[in-house]
């Protein structure tokens, strides 16, 4: 996935075009824009990294680090964390953020923000190379020690 390995900057109209074995005119006609594919392709992956961290979630004894941590796995292996570390080139809802946030909120009053601010972080950290794992265990211990 071109975004979600390059990011929105990193990606040509032309290259897509041509990985889709489509014309760019075809490209703009279904699309609008290179941010209306974007937008479509980011929401799409935000739904499948919601689903497992619902998923998650649904574990009576789950803790939001740990759903944190499998939000983070889950946009690994979609090869996304470029993609979902940065900030989308259009206004638009950031659903994972609400939905990180409204948790951290519930779990832990009024530090929903900064919860959100340290997934994202990781998710950056990791798009540039750092070792997943310990950036995993980075924002687990981030988490909770907000919690405690």
């Amino acid at each position: 996935m071109a975004f979600g390995q390059q990011g929105y900057a990193g990606v040509a109209v032309s290259h897509l075009a041509e990985a889709a074995q489509v014309t760019t005119g075809a490209l703009y006609h279904h699309f609008g824009s290179k941010a209306g594919l974007y937008a479509l392709v980011r929401t799409e992956v935000e739904r499948r990294v919601l689903d497992r961290m619902e998923g998650a979630e649904a574990v009576p004894s789950a803790t939001l680090s740990v759903i944190l941590g499998v939000g983070l796995d889950a946009a690994r292996r979609q090869s996304a964390v470029v993609l979902l570390s940065e900030p989308p080139p259009i206004a638009r809802e950031d659903v994972l953020a609400e939905w990180i946030g409204a948790r951290a909120d519930a779990r832990l009053v009024g530090l929903g923000p900064l919860v959100v601010g340290a997934w994202q972080a990781a998710l950056a950290e990791v798009a540039r190379g750092a070792d997943p794992e310990r950036v995993k265990a980075a924002l687990a211990r981030l988490v909770r020690s907000l919690d405690g």
